[in-house]
């Protein structure tokens, strides 16, 4: 087990997916060597699938209409520094956050890292 006092777990919650490989590409250049990502959907986005129209929303799950779905990005990430800069490219990528339709970062202090490898040509490595 490694204390990671100085770690942290990015998340991204993208709306775009189509940027999700100029994402990856921006943590392989940052030499972070693994992420997550799931599908999600947003309550925002799945109010109208409960709504007081029951005739609309049946059809809409029937027929896949509406279905607004998103990518959440999950990366452990090694320093605040390299945090910082990971966060800045990912933001040239996508664009500012804080304009509609981008998604959402932001980012958690790790306390305790078990399986995060330094060497990965040596799967056997474990930070220590």
């Amino acid at each position: 087990m490694v204390k990671a006092e100085s770690y942290f777990l990015l998340v991204i919650h993208l709306d775009n997916i189509g940027k999700i490989q100029e994402i990856i590409e921006v943590f392989t250049a940052n030499g972070i060597t693994g992420c997550t990502i799931f599908e999600t959907t947003g309550v925002g986005h799945t109010t109208f699938l409960t709504s007081d129209a029951p005739v609309i929303a049946t059809m809409q799950r029937l027929f896949g209409a509406n279905k607004q779905y998103n990518k959440t990005i999950f990366s452990v990430i090694e320093s605040e520094d390299l945090l910082n800069k990971t966060m800045d490219d990912i933001e040239k990528v996508v664009g500012d956050f804080c304009k509609p339709n981008k998604g959402l970062m932001y980012a958690f202090p790790v306390a305790k890292v078990r399986g995060y490898r330094v060497d990965l040509s040596d799967e056997s490595t474990c930070k220590t």
